[in-house]
């Protein structure tokens, strides 16, 4: 008899049914059909909780013999074979990277990993992934590494906008300055010292615009962006009242480009101020390489 007709045979002595056993040893009857099928051995811990339950020994258990009637003859016995079975490991997961099964829960890692971005009029999907210690140390260096190329790239486009900071304000202050000199060389005194004191304004609102990690930009684009709305016209429906919507479109025209101008002077004015105060905060920001904007 084999290893799984002895637990049956076992089993129906004792008036166990499989559901009875299983509850016993603290595992489903599957497992008890698949050890008296022959399909799967038990672990020698189930072989010794069963010996104790059927009141016999492991030896009992493990015995394997012909069921056939022995010929009487002067042969010499066959002595008895005994077999040590192991139970097979159960699967808990498949890695979603390599494909290989995982058999113990210290192995398994789930990740979250974002399959669409956030956007307009949807939030983020996401999935999770069940990988192997192998396969989350890869995906965890991976993201290291990408990280830290971000980082360079980064680092990288504050030291080129740092640059153009000096460059490009530096060039458009030695413009006014000439011209500014050039002014007072003609007598134009007032004119020159405007062109002097507004090219020292330039310098700092060009650099902080460039260096883009403060709210100078922002303050100008505010007030730069200033409009009137004229309210609606009411006419009449003949050629007066025609020329007059034309008139009234006309001077509401020119009201708003006199207003978006003086509005761009203004802006620049009071952002190119604000920028003399923030500009040695925001180089120092791009140089220590800290994105966030001075508000």
């Amino acid at each position: 008899m084999t290893l799984g007709q002895n637990i049956k045979k076992y089993r129906t002595q004792k008036g166990l049914s499989q559901n009875d056993l299983s509850e016993k040893l603290n595992v489903t009857y599957q497992a008890v059909s698949r050890w008296e099928n022959d399909q799967v051995e038990p672990s020698v811990d189930t072989l010794r909780k069963m010996s104790s339950i059927f009141g016999c020994s492991i030896d009992d258990l493990l015995s394997v013999t012909d069921d056939v009637t022995p010929k009487e003859t002067n042969e010499q016995e066959t002595p008895t074979v005994h077999y040590v079975y192991q139970e097979t490991k159960a699967q808990l997961a498949l890695c979603h990277d390599c494909n290989k099964p995982i058999y113990t829960s210290e192995d398994i890692h789930r990740m979250k990993v974002v399959t669409r971005p956030a956007g307009r009029g949807h939030s983020a999907e996401t999935r999770e992934d069940i990988v192997c210690t192998s396969c989350y140390n890869k995906r965890v260096k991976a993201a290291q590494d990408k990280m830290k190329r971000e980082q360079d790239e980064y680092i990288r486009s504050l030291k080129v906008r740092r640059i153009h900071s000096f460059i490009w304000p530096l060039l458009a202050l030695a413009i006014t300055v000439i011209v500014g000199i050039v002014l007072i060389n003609k007598g134009q005194k007032d004119a020159g010292i405007y062109t002097l004191v507004g090219g020292g304004l330039f310098y700092f609102w060009l650099a902080d615009v460039i260096l883009y990690n403060n709210c100078v930009g922002d303050v100008f684009i505010n007030i730069a962006t200033w409009s009137i709305k004229l309210p609606g016209v009411i006419f009449t429906l003949d050629l007066d009242g025609i020329f007059f919507l034309i008139f009234v479109k006309v001077l509401g025209a020119i009201l708003s480009f006199i207003v978006s101008v003086l509005a761009t002077i203004f802006g620049f004015i009071i952002s190119a101020a604000i920028g003399v105060f923030i500009y040695p905060f925001a180089l120092g920001k791009n140089i220590k390489g800290t994105p966030d904007q001075l508000n």
